[in-house]
């Protein structure tokens, strides 16, 4: 006979424990990425919207305010040019964009005139528990840019 040996039983048993560890801690940290992840694409698809806005006020010269709260946001457009927001207004989208993830600074009301300048400056940053390569932007006149925060600034990329 022949001398070979197979696994045993408690062998096969603690591999397989390892082994589930392992997928135990790369599932959290795949799980982090993710919404990290989704921050960043927050973050790029309000700043498409809000560079779009600004491309709509200039071609029709109308005046857009962005209305941003912790949990989404909604744009109108100044249809009836009496510079107020108003009920005849018309929104841009059917229902309110929703985040994933919580705005935790800037929330408000930002306008955007017909020469397409941002008339309300400011900062827009969301949650970065998950270290998010963007998770913030930075309203300027001129500029909508998207960064990373430091402190109170928005560091842009």
């Amino acid at each position: 006979m022949s001398n070979c040996r197979g696994f045993t039983l408690v062998e096969l048993l603690v591999v397989m424990m390892v082994a589930g560890v392992l997928l135990l801690v790369m599932g959290q940290n795949l799980q982090g990425r993710m919404t990290a992840y989704q921050i960043e694409g927050q973050v790029k698809e309000l700043k498409a919207d809000l560079l779009h806005t600004r491309e709509r006020a200039m071609h029709r010269k109308h005046l857009y305010w962005l209305d941003l709260n912790s949990s989404g946001y909604q744009i109108t457009e100044d249809t009836d040019d009496d510079l107020t927001k108003t009920a005849t207004d018309t929104k841009l989208f059917a229902t309110n964009k929703v985040f994933a993830s919580a705005v935790t600074g800037g929330s408000g009301t930002y306008a955007i005139n017909t020469r397409g300048l941002v008339e309300t400056v400011g900062m827009i940053t969301f949650d970065d528990t998950r270290s998010p390569d963007y998770n913030c932007l930075d309203l300027s006149w001129t500029r909508i840019e998207i960064g990373k925060t430091n402190g109170a600034n928005c560091d842009v990329k």
